[in-house]
């Protein structure tokens, strides 16, 4: 059976949590539009319709978590082979509740898992701070990595390539980030986070790298507008070191590309109010 692959990606998981956080930004532009106020890192203040997901690939390392009682079989729910992004957003449409999405890249097929349990004695072990960009929570705000709130599905997905060195997780966070509020995408190894897309402010290009048209927007939507000033970075890391930066863009069918990415400006936004008060450049 063909695996499926990624372009761009380093597994397909990563991409289709692009596209999943694509129908994020959609879903929140009204809330950017609006000044909707939110506090970096906490996911009681995430804009309404940011949905924060997770992915584990590799999905034969099931069977080995099960034996480890890690997941229990009771948590596991039916089995969906899945070919691409639509199938699994069908598959997330119709299993309600929070959990995570095991894929199979060697059958294709997926399950969703509602509880994974990490041994206590296992979890000790593990600095997840070494895992972790230093600006992963908070963006340019001086708060430390340390003294962040990481959250229990981030631990969690960095602590099953740990477990299992064969697994790569993938989440996207709803918990807002940087000048957007909007959540990142972040995947995940056995070194911890290795590849990441943030959604960023910049006002100094003239064409938006997500196509309105792809949002359904037309020119003359304020939406669209708003829209040509963010631009989705994909980064990819090892260890804490950056090792290139790419802007992605995405064209009105949907279809992805990456291209180099220098020049950045971004608006400074007061958390606390939301509002945008100056450009900044770097």
């Amino acid at each position: 059976m063909a695996q499926i692959q990624s372009r761009f990606f380093r597994d397909p998981t990563f991409e289709w949590a692009v596209y999943l956080q694509l129908v994020n930004l959609k879903n929140c532009l009204p809330a950017i539009m609006n000044n909707v106020p939110f506090e970096e890192g906490e996911d009681k203040t995430a804009y309404r319709g940011n949905h924060g997901y997770f992915f584990v690939s590799d999905g034969q390392t099931l069977d080995k978590l099960i034996q480890e009682s890690i997941v229990l079989r009771k948590n596991i729910s039916s089995e969906r082979k899945v070919k691409g992004i639509n199938d699994v957003k069908r598959y997330i449409a119709a299993e309600k509740g929070d959990g995570a999405y095991f894929f199979d890249n060697t059958t294709n097929k997926m399950n969703k898992v509602k509880k994974i349990y990490i041994p206590g004695e296992i979890a000790k072990t593990i600095d997840e701070y070494q895992l972790l960009p230093e600006d992963f929570v908070h963006d340019g705000t001086g708060i430390p990595l340390e003294e962040s709130n990481i959250g229990t599905k981030t631990l969690t997905a960095l602590m099953l390539p740990q477990i299992h060195p064969e697994v790569r997780t993938t989440i996207v966070k709803s918990s807002p980030y940087g000048e957007t509020g909007m959540g990142v995408v972040a995947g995940i190894g056995g070194k911890g986070v290795d590849s990441r897309l943030m959604l960023i402010y910049d006002s100094s290009l003239a064409e938006s790298p997500i196509s309105p048209a792809y949002f359904g927007l037309g020119p003359a939507d304020p939406r669209a507008e708003l829209l040509g000033r963010i631009v989705p970075v994909y980064q990819e890391f090892s260890g804490k070191v950056l090792l290139d930066e790419k802007m992605l863009q995405v064209d009105r069918y949907g279809r992805i590309s990456l291209h180099d990415y220098k020049k950045r400006t971004f608006p400074h936004q007061d958390a606390a109010s939301g509002g945008v008060q100056q450009a900044v450049n770097f």
